[in-house]
């Protein structure tokens, strides 16, 4: 789930669905409760493939998302962005930190 924006109206958010690729988009007046919004970076870094040594770019994607925690902003963001890693290491930051998996 994505945050677009924040408007007079209300949080403005997208979610794709990771099966079928179908997105929606909605306005909400107010976050549910006990959620928040979290800064996400992700920054897949060059270098060689783990297990192949082929070369690999780096690539970096920043967006918003909601959560009632780091851990959960952190699985959310996993179905948010576009950038899908063959390889590289990933890195995620939330709003500026650096998320290790807490599972």
């Amino acid at each position: 789930m994505r945050v677009l924006a924040e408007t007079p109206g209300g949080w403005v958010m997208a979610r794709r669905c990771c099966l079928c690729g179908e997105s929606s988009t909605w306005v909400a007046d107010q976050l549910p409760a006990g959620m928040r919004v979290y800064a996400v970076r992700v920054v897949l870094e060059a270098g060689p493939h783990v297990l192949t040594g082929e070369p690999l770019a780096g690539a970096e994607e920043a967006f918003r998302t909601i959560g009632s925690s780091r851990q959960d902003a952190y699985e959310r963001s996993l179905f948010g962005r576009e950038l899908r890693p063959v390889g590289q290491l990933v890195r995620t930051f939330l709003d500026g930190k650096e998320h290790l998996d807490e599972r």
